[in-house]
């Protein structure tokens, strides 16, 4: 097995810890600095440096195959009184006790005295841990070990960070290998477990992570030219994206999200999308006709007649008998996915312009790829059974790119929503990293690739971009899919917004 350093600061000097990894070594620095010693807990591991010019190692640690073969969200709610006390005793933390496989609530200022704890834990047990060993266990994320000050040996930090957002509680971790309370590896990656505080019912955290052999099966499409695509660098929308890769690329993108939202909620209000379907050119038929027609996904033929069109928006009251009769607000994601919230209700980046008919036959279920046909629309979408056997809509092939953009976009953007559902017929999307369950997410990655971005892509991004400040970072960046998955996702680089293609 091929060892290596990892290094433990103290106040003074660097003190390394044998491990498993990579090539180099670091050599000790020494620290300057007068301040006063810190506490175990302020003694974090420090990152690896990695010799660019040595090859990288296809070691895989033992922690890592471990925590990759049994992670599936281990957590499990012993007592939800407890969990929602979370919610409003700001003076709690959680804790890890790995003797008894079991998370705790204890006072976030005070250190845990393990032999002074009662026998009966009920009132302050809060997580149970399962498919756990005595060997394998949870540390922190972000700082998994420090150096006893006692008989300076490594520890495990097993305080376990949490946050609750919207309702929906998020603890973090990582797997680290503990022999006689001794660690001697951690995981090289970090792990969710979410719970939504609305239905504490259902236990048991689900939809796991999306695990490395996971994402080896994931068969990432090839890169689209870029050369073609010409790029707004002035406007910063992505500046803070820069760099980032991975989970960490997600949860920034989501954020820049999260910080335009309101032009959603106060610029195109679900009543005013007609207005906005009318006067702007995001659903205009520009390329095909060249009429400034709407461009209904459901009705446009790219190769010949449409077998009709809409001149303009017509709701027609509501209803329709047959194709042609009027049009309707598609949630391309719908709306009974996610209880009509906003501001996801009247997100024109994924609620557009549609026949009424077509719309009402396509339901809520999931677009998909149809295996076994129930109904054709005029211009070819399809109803009917994918290979799971799940009922699904798809779109003709001009269109499913800008579909799975569609969702992609939904996901990336409203992850910090509750967006998963264990309902048969829309469970498309999870509630941790990549959000998309992995059947759905190739054959969004598929599609993007049968259909790559357009002009119709990009005006409407820019005419919504406009309205809103709103992006969809799939349109922008076509392979950004190559910066967010698969076991070694590229550092995204920031060109700006994307604006024409030539």
């Amino acid at each position: 097995m091929k060892k290596i350093f990892k290094w433990l600061t103290t106040s003074m000097t660097i003190v390394p810890l044998i491990s498993v990894a990579c090539n180099s070594l670091v050599e000790p620095v020494e620290d300057k600095s007068k301040s006063k010693p810190r506490t175990n807990s302020e003694l974090p591991i420090q990152p690896i440096i990695v010799d660019p010019n040595k090859p990288k190692t296809k070691y895989v640690s033992e922690v890592d195959q471990w925590a990759d073969a049994n992670f599936e969200n281990i957590l499990e709610v012993l007592n939800s009184d407890t969990v929602k006390e979370l919610m409003t005793n700001n003076n709690l933390k959680l804790v890890y006790d790995y003797v008894n496989k079991v998370i705790i609530k204890y006072d976030k200022n005070t250190k845990v005295n393990w032999r002074k704890l009662p026998k009966d834990r009920s009132n302050i047990n809060v997580f149970k841990v399962t498919k756990i060993t005595s060997e394998f266990n949870l540390v922190n994320a972000d700082q998994p070990t420090y150096l006893s000050t006692r008989d300076s040996k490594i520890r495990a930090n097993t305080d376990i960070d949490f946050k609750i957002e919207n309702n929906v509680l998020i603890l973090k971790y990582k797997i680290a290998q503990i022999t006689a309370g001794v660690v001697s590896d951690v995981s090289t990656k970090s792990y969710l477990s979410k719970f939504n505080l609305n239905n504490l019912n259902d236990s048991k955290a689900k939809d796991p992570i999306i695990k490395p052999q996971q994402a080896s099966e994931i068969q990432l499409p090839n890169a689209t030219d870029t050369n073609k695509l010409v790029y707004d660098n002035t406007d910063n929308w992505y500046a803070a994206a820069d760099g980032k890769s991975g989970m960490e690329l997600w949860e920034v993108l989501n954020k820049i999200h999260q910080s335009h939202r309101k032009g959603i909620l106060y610029q195109t209000p679900y009543r005013q999308l007609p207005s906005f379907y009318r006067t702007s050119d995001a659903f205009k038929d520009l390329y095909y006709e060249k009429d400034h027609s709407i461009l209904d996904i459901y009705s446009e033929n790219p190769n010949g007649n449409d077998p009709y069109e809409y001149q303009n928006y017509n709701s027609n009251g509501g209803s329709a008998k047959k194709e042609g009769d009027g049009t309707n607000r598609e949630h391309l994601i719908p709306q009974s996915w996610f209880n009509k919230q906003s501001p996801m209700v009247s997100d024109p980046q994924f609620v557009w312009p549609t026949d009424i008919y077509v719309n009402a036959k396509r339901a809520d279920y999931p677009h998909d790829d149809v295996v076994k046909v129930i109904y054709t629309s005029l211009n070819g979408s399809k109803l009917g059974k994918n290979n799971q056997n799940q009922t699904a809509f798809e779109v003709i092939d001009t269109f499913k790119g800008d579909v799975a953009r569609s969702y992609l976009y939904f996901a990336l953007a409203y992850h910090d929503q509750n967006i998963s559902t264990s309902q048969p017929n829309t469970n498309v999307f999870t509630s941790v990293f990549p959000n998309i369950k992995g059947h759905f997410l190739q054959t969004y990655l598929n599609w993007i690739t049968k259909d790559p971005i357009d002009k119709f892509d990009i005006t409407r991004n820019q005419a919504i971009y406009k309205k809103t400040q709103i992006r969809n970072p799939f349109i922008d960046y076509p392979n950004l899919f190559e910066n967010l998955f698969g076991l070694n996702p590229k550092p995204f680089v920031n060109k700006g917004i994307l604006k024409d293609i030539r």
